[in-house]
């Protein structure tokens, strides 16, 4: 795309070259802010993200139904893991006031990843009520700016993980401090195609919500279980888990 879109406080959006223009969030925000927005895979739309969690869709861009940030638990049971905690039993976890900003590295990925990452990023969004930012696409992992938290590439093979896919993390576990993740990686294996069935749509969700920090449900019908059966979407137990790491639980308490 020759083109871009910058995004104003107030959900107003200002697109450049042949960047379309579908819609601006302007007067439509409720009071809250715009903090981000997130390109739909052909360009035809973006969803713009507000700082409470709500998310605008425009153009192509698909609504989210019912309520965009969590507002409970889906169900209270044990279908959900974390990996890892502290020493009181508390999950290690995103700064809810900082949005994670991302960017991905294409290189050996399938034709049509962009829908697919679209998508996984703004389901684990509507989850967590956490705030993503996309800072781009580049060529190679190594082009990518140290300073993004999440990662998301493509790899002829790899030597541990999910079979099909890998999550990696980095975390402050300090005395005093509510434990934090910093930064986090996602590889896919190249082989994988676009898209549901044996493609990597079921795969990204899986692998966010490892690096949300989620761990796996075995034995339970989830998106977490490591076995995959054919789930494209979080079930009601990854959906609780992600609910209990996500922005509901507060700022409070972390090292920064």
């Amino acid at each position: 795309m020759g083109g871009y879109w910058l995004l104003a406080a107030d959900g107003g959006i200002f697109s450049f070259g042949n960047a379309g223009f579908y819609g601006s969030g302007a007067g439509r925000t409720g009071g809250h802010r715009a903090v981000g927005m997130v390109a739909t895979g052909d360009g035809g739309g973006y969803w713009i993200i507000l700082d409470n969690g709500a998310v605008l869709a425009k153009g192509d861009a698909t609504p989210f139904s019912g309520p965009t940030s969590p507002t409970g638990p889906a169900r209270a049971d044990g279908h959900y893991t974390f990996e890892a905690t502290n020493s009181a039993g508390a999950p290690i976890r995103w700064n809810p006031a900082e949005p994670i900003t991302y960017a991905v590295a294409d290189a050996g990925a399938p034709a049509g990843w962009s829908i697919d990452v679209n998508s996984a990023i703004a389901a684990a969004h509507a989850a967590t009520g956490l705030t993503f930012a996309s800072t781009g696409v580049y060529a190679e992992v190594s082009q990518i700016p140290s300073s993004v938290k999440v990662t998301v590439s493509w790899v002829s093979t790899l030597t541990t993980g999910d079979g099909v896919g890998l999550s990696t993390y980095w975390y402050y576990l300090l005395s005093g401090y509510t434990p934090q993740i910093v930064s986090a990686k996602v590889q896919l294996l190249s082989r994988l195609p676009a898209g549901g069935g044996s493609g990597e749509e079921p795969v990204l969700p899986h692998e966010l919500g490892h690096a949300m920090r989620l761990g796996h449900a075995s034995g339970a019908p989830e998106i977490m279980n490591p076995v995959d059966s054919g789930l494209a979407t979080y079930q009601p137990g990854d959906l609780n888990g992600l609910w209990r790491i996500g922005a509901t639980q507060g700022s409070t308490g972390f090292y920064w």
